[in-house]
């Protein structure tokens, strides 16, 4: 078995060993890649695991980044708003098998960010993969984080009666208003999208990690992505926005949900309605809301009757790693 570095020649299979994949995100296809290194400003590596034939196993994008002597290793790159790590070619397999080429996957990996003489290494895993010890035994610390799953085959009837009553009050309140939803993608309303994110972060002193010209490109490919962007209108004028990501039979919530001035309404509420009804009728079984590690937002995304599913963030540092992280954290938390 050996590793290969795929280039731009190989995106078409590359894509195919990412349709193939457990797990599967649209941000592991290749169009979504090389958006975020462009604007991360890092260097990508494609990296496929195949066997003695040559026949692909698994496959690791990896983004490098240096910063004078501290040489980082990130999947995804920071700002991206992505979720990657390792993938695994779906196979009927055996347990032993399966292990055998993830614990070798995961040396060759190992071997290449050495290589790389990388001194930071930051991996949000995507949902699907649970199993994370050939990383804990690589010495990488792992922090579990959440989201909430809504179950779709419910269907619709089923899934409005489970929601909290507080939220269908909210929705029949804000739909007789006259807002309306639609699923629309237009440059104007990407704009709104990336304005009134960039808002809410300055209201709160922080600085929005993702750029308009990122989500640009990215909208832009919003076919082969499988992007979708609702949008709410109110007389006449957009007043909220969500963008999705549509990943085989799940459709995810990606970012916005802004709260908006308008009293008395419950945008977001409707929009992710709308959306979870439009899944349904598009066949998708599962609706994922990003984002169950803050209790004040676990009150509102949890009124969707949700399970819960985990990820991990995987690090590892060396020292020069540690004292710029730990550098950055006091400058994040003492800045005014």
């Amino acid at each position: 078995m050996s590793l290969k570095i795929f280039n731009e020649v190989d995106k078409e299979e590359w894509n195919s060993i990412v349709d193939k994949s457990i797990p599967y995100t649209s941000c592991h296809r290749w169009e979504w890649l090389r958006i975020a290194a462009k604007h991360s400003n890092t260097n990508l590596y494609p990296l496929v695991h195949v066997d003695k034939g040559g026949n692909p196993l698994a496959a690791f994008p990896l983004f490098f980044s240096r910063k004078g002597p501290l040489k980082m290793v990130f999947s995804p790159p920071p700002g991206s708003a992505m979720r990657l790590g390792p993938i695994f070619i779906d196979s009927k397999l055996k347990t032993h098998k399966k292990e055998t080429i993830y614990k070798e996957f995961q040396t060759e990996v190992e071997e290449f960010i050495n290589y790389l003489g990388a001194n930071y290494v930051l991996i949000a895993t995507s949902p699907g993969l649970i199993d994370i010890r050939p990383f804990k035994w690589a010495d990488y610390t792992a922090t579990p984080t959440y989201n909430y799953i809504v179950d779709l085959t419910k269907g619709e009837d089923n899934l409005w009666a489970s929601f909290k009553r507080e939220l269908r009050n909210n929705i029949k309140r804000t739909q007789k208003s006259g807002v309306v939803v639609i699923e629309e993608i237009s440059d104007k309303n990407v704009d709104h999208l990336y304005n009134s994110l960039d808002r809410r972060y300055q209201g709160q002193s922080l600085r929005l990690g993702i750029s308009g010209d990122y989500l640009r490109d990215l909208f832009e490919q919003s076919y082969e992505l499988s992007l979708k962007l609702f949008v709410a209108y109110y007389e006449g004028n957009v007043v909220g926005s969500i963008a999705h990501v549509g990943e085989k039979q799940r459709l995810v919530v990606w970012v916005g949900a802004v709260k908006n001035n308008i009293s008395g309404l419950a945008v977001n509420d409707l929009i992710q309605w709308e959306a979870i009804k439009w899944a349904i009728q598009n066949g998708y079984h599962e609706y994922e809301i990003v984002g169950a590690n803050i209790p004040r937002l676990c009150l509102f995304k949890s009124k969707y009757s949700p399970d819960l599913n985990i990820c991990f963030i995987l690090k590892k540092a060396g020292l020069l790693g540690r004292i710029s992280e730990n550098g950055y954290q006091f400058w994040k938390k003492h800045r005014r």
